[in-house]
């Protein structure tokens, strides 16, 4: 397979499984994808080195479909709208088989019983996923960068912030992220603490609606613990949770009356009004789809525990098992190598191709690498978190990482702050930020809404950007698109450069 592959997006950790959701991610993008858009990439890869994994398209392929699905939204611009709708009447569906299948009792089932829940969960995963992420995936960044543009020419003299205000503002979905949901009904918590109030039932209550939050594709959950610890932490800053609350709730009460009155002083006309509507889409898309796919991820977990149990392999390491493994195992008893699964965090590679998916170990994962380009080298050169655009811009300078406001006073002028989230005591040093950069929050988190403030580029609900990135990394911030990235910049010094 001659190809030259791009990396688009990079965990470290090796906490991303391959069977069953990941491999069907990767199918869905490869080949299911043409029936939603008539466009596909024909192969896709994940890769796994050193616990760190890279999913990889063909480069010239990943051109052609941005530019493909471009031009499909200048032509149809009820395009995303449409694909919206067709998710919205998925997912449902999706959860609720989940949950039926989390409350099945899984240990008194066989092992044919069990293969047909896992087939049609994993068909069920597929059915909405394509209408979920590979649609707005692809359009975001291409659409951005053609809007940006466009907002500048009506925005004749104005300085970047201006247009990256105005930018944020637009691109901005009605709907409230899952992380801004969290934050409310937790803050309501706090407030209530706060009047001397037992929250203890609240806490409970909290813990079972959003536990969920950080799982994605198997990572860790909340707990009681974790949100009785946060609510100390708040109370010790005393934090105004009653402010934050009437903050949120005001952008969003005004939301979308700011945008009209926007795209009326800018006299922008009915074309560009649907693009920026269709990226609005893309935001809501991406962030719905994964809190649809994180609940469903999490649901599914007890049959996958029961699987690994009866396959007599540990549950961390039977996340690196792929499809037909399972199968075979379940249907015919071959067994499961445990040593085969330990090693694939350190070099492998699995590749959805038009001849069948194919899985690549030990030195045949290393060639295969090596031709397509993703030597361990190179895939170490890469590092990229993406999340969602708290204020529009971009900037490259170098990382300044920060597990808690009391090390604000290291942040130098022109660093980019890498936080877990910002807190008022982190005011006074993100004046002096570049850019600002957060594992959690949504676009009105502090972070965002004092990044607005202050007009700097920031990257909000990224996950792991602290454990991604390292103080002193040359980074390159492109909120707009959600994107942050390493480079490897030859020579000590790198000067903040506004872009």
């Amino acid at each position: 397979m001659n190809l030259d592959w791009s990396i688009l997006q990079q965990r470290p950790g090796g906490y991303w499984p391959l069977a069953p959701a990941i491999t069907a991610t990767l199918e869905s993008f490869a080949w299911d994808i043409q029936d939603v858009l008539g466009v596909r990439f024909g192969s896709s890869l994940v890769a796994m080195q050193k616990h760190h994994q890279y999913y990889c398209f063909p480069t010239r392929e990943w051109v052609g479909v941005q530019k493909h699905v471009f031009q499909q939204q200048l032509s149809d611009p009820g395009l995303m709208t449409g694909i919206r709708h067709k998710f919205e009447l998925l997912a449902p569906r999706f959860l609720r088989l989940s949950e039926a299948m989390s409350t099945q009792p899984l240990p008194d089932l066989s092992n044919e019983e069990l293969w047909n829940l896992y087939r049609s969960w994993r068909a069920e995963f597929k059915r909405g996923y394509v209408y979920g992420e590979p649609p707005a995936f692809v359009l975001k960044d291409v659409l951005s960068e053609y809007l940006e543009v466009q907002l500048a020419k009506h925005l004749p003299g104005e300085k970047r912030q201006a247009i990256g205000k105005a930018f944020s503002l637009l691109v901005a979905p009605k709907e409230k992220p899952f992380a801004t949901r969290q934050e409310e009904d937790f803050l309501r918590i706090v407030v209530l603490a706060e009047e001397g109030k037992d929250v203890e039932e609240e806490l409970a209550r909290h813990t079972q609606t959003f536990s969920w939050v950080p799982f994605d594709y198997g990572n860790e959950v909340w707990d009681e613990t974790h949100f009785r610890s946060q609510l100390k932490e708040l109370k010790s800053q005393r934090f105004d949770a009653e402010k934050r609350l009437k903050t949120i709730h005001a952008y969003y009460a005004n939301l979308e009356r700011r945008q009209g009155e926007l795209f009326s002083r800018l006299g922008l006309d009915e074309g560009l009004r649907d693009l920026f509507k269709a990226l609005q889409v893309c935001s809501y898309l991406i962030d719905h789809k994964k809190e649809v796919y994180t609940r469903g991820n999490l649901l599914f977990e007890p049959v996958m525990r029961e699987i690994a149990r009866r396959a007599g392999v540990a549950r961390r390491l039977f996340r690196y098992a792929v499809d037909n493994e399972v199968e075979a195992f379940l249907k015919r008893g071959t067994r499961v190598d445990s040593r085969r699964l330990s090693a694939r965090p350190l070099g492998c590679a699995y590749v959805c191709t038009g001849a069948g998916n194919l899985l690549y170990e030990g030195s045949e994962a290393t060639s295969f690498l090596d031709r397509a380009g993703l030597s361990a080298k190179k895939a170490s050169q890469f590092a990229e978190v993406k999340g969602l655009c708290g204020c529009a811009g971009a900037v490259t300078g170098k990382a300044r990482v920060l597990l808690s406001a009391g090390g604000i006073g290291k942040l130098a002028k022109g660093e980019i702050l890498v936080t877990m989230m910002t807190t008022p005591d982190f005011i006074a040093g993100m004046k002096r930020a570049a850019a600002v950069v957060t594992n959690e929050g949504g676009i009105t988190s502090h972070a965002a809404i004092v990044s607005r403030e202050l007009g700097i580029p920031c990257v909000v609900g990224t996950g792991n950007a602290t454990k991604v990135f390292k103080t002193g990394d040359v980074l390159e911030v492109k909120a707009s698109h959600g994107v942050v990235r390493k480079l490897e910049v030859k020579g000590k010094n790198a000067k903040p450069r506004n872009k």
